[in-house]
């Protein structure tokens, strides 16, 4: 009995040194650190003079209903709109969902935003209490072309994943050029490949767009279909353009590939990821085969475009025989899932390349099933919010197939003139992939070390 009465009078002194407000509506940090914005989202980047979409979600943590509150929201410090709420009450969330406008005045860059609160209770703050929360927006003032990127969680064994495999094509058919499908197989799975991160998916079928942080259906998304959430993730506008090559070693055993990243900011927080995927990849044992839990269905049952797996139909059998696209075979994620690749940080019109060496796989239940013609390289930007800026995507080709040392472009003929993978002109010693005029009017490929 005397040690329950102990830990009584623990927790009571321990709630009596709780944060809370005094009898006369004061605040003080400690409070307000236990009022939290939680769920801060918005679009990673918007045109000069555009209103900025805010989602958040705020709690309060403390014991006491909060009757009213005002936060400013701030760009580098520069307050640029002021929102005010009230009634929440004690240890409830609240979501709020505002346009907040941008002064035209704010130049094309990248900035950091903050929100902090300067009134609580009636009462002004002498000192702005700022959350923890924080984004970088980029302001731009020119559009430049997007490729949206869908990470989709799947596998051979997922009975419902037929549906994953609609939901990209129909991206990769309405979107061509301006879509990348990622699909990352799961364990015991013979595409299985352990060192991708899949942070935040965890169903099967599940994916991600452009790494925006909101896990959802692949082909229903998040409502009316996967092809709305898709269009809008295509809206934010691009901060960088993504040019790419690569190439095969001798043997095939590696790729050699080289980014050329043009920015419209200045930043140093920006990454570079590269994936190598492999379409058609198929094998006739039966660890290849898709599940299908839609062959129990009548084909007037489902949708029209999941008919082919219904019962009777093409693919109404479980498991069925599948040729798979956009699967994840390689990357420069290592086996702790840590990204090797490196980008040097980005300047305003400035260039920047990027190369990477990709060791293809050498497990044999996987290398099996992959067609070496079929092998292509994607190159994801990642922004300092960890969604994806903008990407590429690149066939693999042989270095048979016009890629010669630069010794052997040179010997035979004069170079004239060099240029970068963007067309723009280059010095001998740039390195990366080169494009040289010879003094014949030819222009051959040439690998720069």
């Amino acid at each position: 009995m005397n040690i329950i009465k102990k830990y009584l009078l623990l927790a009571l002194i321990s709630l009596l040194h709780l944060p809370l407000f005094a009898d006369n509506n004061s605040v003080n940090s400690i409070t307000l650190a236990r009022i939290v914005f939680e769920e801060l989202s918005m679009p990673s980047a918007i045109f000069v003079g555009e209103a900025l979409p805010c989602d958040f979600r705020i709690y309060n943590g403390t014991l006491q209903k909060i009757k009213d509150y005002t936060v400013n929201f701030y760009l580098n410090d520069e307050v640029v709109s002021t929102y005010s709420g009230e009634n929440l009450a004690s240890g409830n969330g609240y979501n709020v969902s505002i346009i907040i406008p941008i002064p035209e005045t704010l130049k094309q860059g990248q900035y950091e935003f903050t929100i902090g609160f300067t009134k609580v209770n009636g009462e002004t703050l002498e000192t702005v209490y700022k959350s923890s929360k924080r984004r970088t927006v980029s302001i731009v003032a020119e559009k430049l072309p997007r490729v949206g990127v869908m990470e989709e969680i799947t596998a051979r064994w997922c009975g419902w994943c037929p549906r994953g495999h609609v939901g990209m094509e129909k991206l990769q058919n309405k979107f061509k050029d301006s879509f990348i499908g990622i699909a990352i197989h799961g364990y015991k799975d013979p595409m299985y490949y352990p060192n991708y991160p899949i942070k935040g998916l965890t169903s099967y079928p599940s994916c991600v767009l452009n790494r925006t942080g909101h896990s959802m259906d692949p082909y229903y998304g998040t409502a009316s279909g996967i092809v709305d959430d898709f269009e809008k993730v295509m809206k934010v506008p691009a901060t960088v353009t993504v040019t790419l090559d690569a190439t095969y070693n001798n043997d095939s055993s590696y790729i050699d590939a080289v980014a050329q990243i043009k920015s419209l900011i200045n930043a140093e927080d920006y990454s570079i990821v590269f994936v190598v995927t492999g379409d058609d990849m198929y094998h006739d044992s039966q660890i290849w085969k898709q599940a299908n839990y839609y062959a129990r269905y009548s084909p007037s049952s489902v949708p029209a475009d999941l008919k082919q797996f219904a019962y009777g139909e093409k693919y109404g059998k479980n498991p069925f025989d599948y040729h798979y696209d956009n699967v994840v075979i390689a990357s420069s994620y290592s086996d702790g899932r840590i990204n090797q690749a490196t980008l040097d940080k980005l300047t305003e019109n400035g260039t920047t390349e990027a190369h990477y060496s990709i060791k293809m796989p050498t497990e044999t239940t996987l290398t099996k099933g992959i067609k070496y013609d079929h092998v292509y390289v994607n190159a994801l930007v990642i922004n300092g919010n960890g969604e994806i800026a903008n990407a590429a995507k690149v066939h693999v080709t042989s270095n048979t197939t016009g890629i010669e040392s630069l010794s052997k472009a040179s010997d035979a003929q004069e170079v004239v003139a060099r240029y970068g993978i963007d067309g723009s002109r280059v010095e001998d010693s740039h390195k990366g992939l080169q494009l040289l005029k010879m003094n014949d009017g030819t222009v051959k490929k040439v690998m720069v070390k």
